[in-house]
């Protein structure tokens, strides 16, 4: 049993930086968009997000149109913002994309 945990222990540290969310290059590619490691948007970001958001940065067809890349991850931050300032604004309720109105927790 102690060998299984030490062999989890070990997977785990050699993971890539990618698994576990932004790289410091994602990080420095953010910065040049000026958009800081402690940013609200940033801190605010779940797992799948920051993948996303890592994915958009690294995406290979947007390698060759810089512009393209920067826009597709200027939209990103700007929709995970509007959604983290709508949970703000509506504590409690789920959104429910069939309904023309937001669901309320009980």
């Amino acid at each position: 049993m102690k060998m299984s945990t030490v062999a989890a222990i070990l997977a785990l540290s050699v993971m890539p930086a990618s698994a576990a969310g932004l790289t410091d290059t994602d990080y420095e590619f953010l910065g040049t968009l000026h958009v800081e490691r402690t940013d609200t948007v940033l801190r605010g970001l779940g797992p799948r997000e920051q993948a996303h958001l890592h994915a958009l940065i690294n995406d290979q067809t947007t390698a060759d149109d810089p512009p393209a890349r920067v826009r597709n991850v200027s939209q990103a931050m700007q929709e995970s913002g509007e959604h983290q300032a709508w949970e703000v604004a509506n504590p409690g309720r789920l959104w429910d994309p069939r309904r023309t109105e937001p669901l309320r927790l009980r």
